[in-house]
């Protein structure tokens, strides 16, 4: 499960740009062209517990299952959401702090 680093960016491009995750070198520099990426800005402000579990996520409530900019909402925990995107789950701490994801277009 992959979690923000601390300038709060998860960064995907360059997972997605290695055929096995696995091998992926921390020291090698990747660069992919500016055109061939995007930036998600995700705020996790509350979860919500109950019959139909949830989250507040830049201002608005989603619930489990439901999409927000290409990541699928599918776990509560007491401090974090837990999204998946393209098979790799992500965990998002509640925090007053935005998350950064970059993915490939």
């Amino acid at each position: 499960m992959l979690a923000p680093n601390a300038e709060g960016v998860v960064d995907l491009t360059a997972i997605e740009s290695t055929r096995n995750p696995d091998d992926i070198n921390p020291f090698v520099s990747r660069v992919n062209p500016a055109e061939a990426t995007r930036e998600i800005t995700l705020r996790i402000q509350g979860v919500l517990g109950g019959r139909a579990p949830g989250a507040i996520i830049n201002d608005r409530p989603i619930r489990l299952g439901e999409v927000v900019d290409a990541l699928t909402l599918e776990v509560i925990e007491t401090d974090a959401a837990v999204f998946r995107i393209a098979g790799r789950l992500i965990r998002l701490p509640v925090g007053a702090q935005p998350v950064r994801i970059r993915l490939v277009r």
